[in-house]
């Protein structure tokens, strides 16, 4: 029996075998990156290979999976986006993201698939966990001044900003 699939469902699968019995707080970790990828609809962002790159964005950084296996089962555009969203090593958070920062920057779909990222974290962490929405608020100031384009003419990717930056504003009122 010959099951085919297109990329984007291919990258589901793979997502689910490689994130396989990792968890995202209650939930299977792929609970997260279809999160992700319901961010980036509701924000207008219906191209394919964000969506693809939504489901694989964490593997590279947290499987065993490879930058090669990425562009070899998904093309390079994916496997480029992918590999800039994920962290470059360093001795804490603030270290990895200076390094990882700038890779971000320089690849608009990384860009929007990181804010999708964020605010897919913090929406899920404001019901479930008030420590990861303090680490989220401790970084905001690095995290939009690192990525933060003020010349950006894509009304999307300013929603994005001005949605995450209410997202941060109402959880420092929780969290005072």
């Amino acid at each position: 029996m010959v099951i085919k699939m297109n990329k984007y469902e291919f990258a589901k699968f793979f997502a689910d075998i490689a994130h396989f019995k990792q968890m995202y707080g209650t939930h299977p970790y792929t609970y997260h990156l279809e999160q992700v990828e319901m961010v980036l609809n509701r924000f207008g962002f219906n191209d394919v290979v964000l969506k693809i790159s939504a489901w694989l964005h964490d593997i590279i950084e947290d499987t065993e999976c490879s930058y090669g296996q990425i562009r070899h089962g998904f093309g390079e555009e994916i496997a480029d986006i992918v590999y800039a969203v994920t962290n470059e090593m360093g001795r804490n958070r603030k270290e990895r993201y200076a390094k990882t920062y700038p890779k971000i920057k320089a690849n608009k779909k990384a860009l929007v698939l990181k804010l999708a990222d964020r605010i897919a974290n913090i929406e899920q962490a404001k019901g479930t966990n008030s420590k990861y929405v303090e680490m989220y608020i401790r970084e905001w100031p690095n995290f939009y001044s690192y990525l933060f384009d003020s010349e950006e003419n894509d009304n999307r990717i300013k929603k994005m900003w001005i949605y995450l930056e209410t997202l941060f504003k109402n959880s420092e009122d929780m969290t005072l």
